[in-house]
């Protein structure tokens, strides 16, 4: 069986299409596939779960498909013509869903039935959006979330048995993984085209956890120092991570390190093997997306 290159028809055209050639020539051999939707697009990532790698990238933005009904129409069609997942036969398929707020229960007092309850402090929820949980191991929280019902039902349709998280379960998670040796308090910023999340840790508890629509550059950074003032974190000495959506070169970069001094970005998750066709992407790009790997 030999796999088409990777694009679709003349609807919609994938932003970055990045595809091993392990993957390309054994397309029956048995993968996991990670989808993110997002406010602007959606991409995903394959994982070849006997050598934990990564081994594909893809990324869709929505584009003129701006509206919650066209959005539905873009998601159809890059599902019914996107050859890598129409080609290949997946063992896992897991979506991160990053578009309604989550809210963020201890373990301890976590009561299964409180789970509308606990979502509606911070958002409204509808009678008929169905609620989700993720536990998450490194926090000891549950993440308690909704997903429009028409998304589940249009995505559902191709992939039927698969498993739902928030996006910011795995960012979590990873997080906390990765720095857990940091004994002090560091930032971590996770940057979308119109969202971005905030994690503070220090080594192996989550001190923090919020996400922000933003506009400005000057959003972004205000939000930041805000936080930062509240858990008593001096812009000259605590450090910043960067994961997401950002380059040197970009005006949210300049405004964050004219005002923080320790600024970087962050490697991947070394919980993970990355193939060499993915290096062409800066290693911080996709965060959240390959954090979903960590998501049980």
């Amino acid at each position: 069986m030999n796999l088409r290159m990777p694009e679709t028809g003349n609807s919609i055209k994938p932003d970055i299409s990045i595809l091993d050639d392990s993957v390309r020539f054994n397309p029956d051999q048995s993968f996991d596939l990670a989808l993110q939707l997002d406010a602007d697009g959606l991409s995903f990532s394959i994982l070849d779960k006997k050598r934990n790698c990564f081994c594909a990238l893809v990324k869709y933005s929505f584009g003129k498909y701006s509206t919650e009904e066209k959005k539905e129409e873009a998601i159809s069609i890059i599902l019914a013509e996107d050859p890598i997942l129409n080609d290949i036969r997946f063992n896992d398929v897991s979506l991160s869903y990053g578009n309604s707020p989550a809210a963020l229960v201890p373990e301890a007092v976590f009561n299964p039935d409180d789970s509308r309850k606990y979502l509606s402090f911070n958002q409204h929820v509808s009678e008929g959006t169905e609620i989700y949980i993720d536990k998450l191991k490194a926090a000891e929280a549950v993440n308690v979330f909704s997903v429009e019902d028409q998304i589940i039902s249009l995505i559902k349709e191709k992939f039927s048995q698969i498993k739902i998280h928030h996006r910011s379960s795995g960012l979590i998670e990873s997080l906390l993984f990765q720095y857990r040796s940091e004994s002090s308090k560091i930032a971590i910023v996770n940057i979308g085209q119109k969202q971005f999340e905030l994690v503070v840790t220090q080594g192996k508890d989550l001190v923090y956890y919020n996400s922000f629509n933003y506009q400005t550059p000057e959003d972004v950074i205000y939000h930041i120092l805000f936080v930062c003032e509240q858990m008593d974190m001096n812009p000259t000495s605590f450090s910043l991570m960067l994961t997401g959506e950002i380059n040197r070169h970009a005006s949210i970069y300049e405004l964050i390190t004219r005002y923080i001094k320790n600024v970087k970005f962050s490697e991947r998750n070394p919980a993970f093997d990355y193939s060499f066709s993915l290096k062409e992407i800066p290693s911080h790009s996709s965060y959240s997306l390959f954090a979903q790997g960590l998501c049980v």
